[in-house]
């Protein structure tokens, strides 16, 4: 009878224990989750706009006109298919 009690007060200590590092484990888990978020997730990457590029893009256009159409054909393409790309070209930080 006695061995009875002895066994279910450890039972019971295993118990809690067994719930306070599933709780720990839990914690370890969301702050894992929201790290890596943080290092791989959609605003991880900070980003400046280069208004050079438009620059250097029309100076290109310009230069394809004179020699290459077909090239500035190809430039201006690129122009309309990326929306202000020449005004608002992404680089990472």
């Amino acid at each position: 009878m006695e061995q009875e009690k002895e066994l279910r007060s450890q039972l019971a200590v295993l118990t809690d224990e067994l719930k306070r590092t599933n709780q720990q484990m839990q914690v370890i888990l969301e702050k894992w989750n929201l790290a890596q978020a943080t290092r791989f997730g959609r605003f991880s990457e900070k980003m400046t706009y280069d208004t050079g590029a438009c620059q250097q893009l029309e100076l290109a256009i310009m230069y394809a006109e004179c020699f290459n159409e077909a090239e500035a054909c190809f430039l201006r393409q690129i122009l309309l298919i990326t929306p202000g790309f020449a005004y608002n070209r992404i680089q990472y930080e």
